[in-house]
């Protein structure tokens, strides 16, 4: 994981979706999307593909690297919210890199979440873009985001997950 460059402090400009093609909610699969973001000063970056099976082909889209990423989203498309539970792991990266995430409304990330401050739910392209925009009109909340994600984030080390299933 290549986390966000600190010196970008709380500068929103870059949104991101890292993922498979037909997990991005067709409203920011739309051209309208990228060019609604544009029109507000955004720069909407897809690192979408379509999943070949080859997971050796990830390495090439750099979805492990946010360096460059003020925002990431993931929203899905509406019918798999309630679908088979897939992990929150969009969120635990977005808190280990330092950026803050929008995100659908799902039972993972909503059994994670513990404050606002956690992540921004969203269920539609102006849900996300409002988020964005506070964001980018509140750099004390940016700060405040990435300092707790960076904190939640310390509790899915390697060395806190091998305590845990001691425990159990």
């Amino acid at each position: 994981l290549i986390p966000r460059d600190q010196s970008r402090g709380a500068r929103v400009e870059n949104v991101a979706y890292l993922g498979a093609v037909k997990e991005l909610h067709p409203e920011l699969a739309a051209p309208a999307w990228p060019a609604a973001l544009r029109e507000r000063g955004f720069r909407w970056e897809s690192r979408a593909i379509a999943f070949s099976g080859n997971d050796q082909l990830y390495g090439q889209h750099r979805w492990n690297d946010y360096a460059s990423i003020d925002v990431v989203v993931a929203l899905r498309p509406p019918p798999s919210w309630d679908a088979r539970p897939k992990p929150a792991a969009k969120l635990q990266n977005a808190w280990a890199a330092g950026v803050p995430a929008v995100l659908s409304p799902e039972r993972p990330y909503r059994e994670m979440r513990r404050s606002a401050l956690d992540y921004f739910e969203a269920k539609s392209a102006a849900d996300v873009l409002a988020a964005i925009e506070k964001l980018r009109a509140e750099p004390a909340l940016y700060s405040d985001m990435v300092r707790n994600g960076l904190e939640r984030a310390r509790e899915f080390q390697a060395d806190r997950l091998v305590e845990r299933w001691t425990d159990v």
